[in-house]
């Protein structure tokens, strides 16, 4: 079924990008006959296999009837090769380079996940996960830059001060950090298992200020030195780590660009222009 609707989510936006048009509840066939005559060869279609595994998703969908492991195997390799064809018959790009991290807004952000995302296609795990990692501190700084005035930390502070107890250090810390982590929309439990990848290095408040690519990576460098020794003494693994650090990573970051808000900063620079300029307001 997956395969089956990527196909067909492809075709539509084919066919949007292309500028043709296609009645609203239109047939797979209609969708096939509307992208045709853009390719110099229809017959990268595989038109007749297509067919069927549209038949065999639909017999799947509505009557449970489940095909055998090879024709899934078949299956899947098809729907790769369609894929690929169209993407670089129409697109004139290599499907793999299709990536959802094109949505990143902040271009410093997306240049260190772009970075991770290449290096994981040419074997380097370990840069790839150095790079997603400054990629997504960089961009949880920046979230959490546009978090000010929720007053929760400050109220919990304010209380500890009045009554100072050393011994509760550690335990207010941990509440404060749990406490940023659903402030930050986070799934705990995939969030945990991105900072077990890290050894636990990488915090919720994890002070990543640097402005330059080389320097949050520098940061990053040094703050996973343990990770690092162990995932070179230890490679195995290290491919399904990397492809789960990306993945966690491109989520996060486009939840967080999803909802505009100016940062701090950007507020107490209004401020300063305001009062500079002699507007009360």
């Amino acid at each position: 079924m997956n395969f089956d609707g990527s196909i067909e989510t492809f075709l539509y936006a084919i066919i949007d990008y292309i500028g043709s048009e296609v009645q609203e509840r239109a047939k797979y066939s209609d969708l096939l006959n509307a992208v045709k005559p853009k390719l110099k060869d229809s017959s990268l279609l595989q038109e007749v296999s297509l067919k069927n595994l549209h038949i065999a998703r639909n017999d799947v969908q509505h009557h449970a009837i489940v095909p055998c492991f090879n024709d899934v195997q078949r299956y899947k390799t098809l729907t790769y090769q369609v894929l690929s064809n169209l993407s670089k018959a129409v697109l004139q790009k290599d499907f793999d380079e299709i990536s959802l991290s094109e949505l990143i807004q902040d271009s410093l952000v997306k240049t260190l996940y772009k970075k991770g995302e290449a290096a994981y296609f040419l074997g380097n795990y370990k840069d790839s996960l150095i790079y997603t990692a400054g990629s997504f501190e960089k961009a949880k700084r920046i979230e959490q830059n546009k978090l000010w005035e929720s007053g929760l930390t400050f109220n919990v502070l304010s209380k500890v001060f009045d009554n100072k107890d050393d011994s509760n250090d550690e335990l207010l810390d941990t509440i404060i950090e749990e406490l940023e982590i659903l402030k930050l929309r986070l799934d705990y439990k995939q969030y945990q298992k991105y900072r077990e990848v890290f050894w636990f290095t990488l915090k919720p408040f994890s002070n990543i200020l640097s402005k330059t690519e080389d320097e949050i990576i520098n940061e990053i460098k040094k703050a996973s030195e343990t990770a690092i020794k162990i995932w070179e003494k230890s490679p195995d693994g290290l491919k399904a780590r990397a492809i789960y650090c990306l993945t966690f990573a491109l989520d996060s970051i486009l939840m967080w660009e999803s909802v505009e808000r100016s940062g701090w900063s950007d507020v107490i620079s209004a401020l300063w222009k305001a009062v500079g300029s002699g507007n009360p307001k």
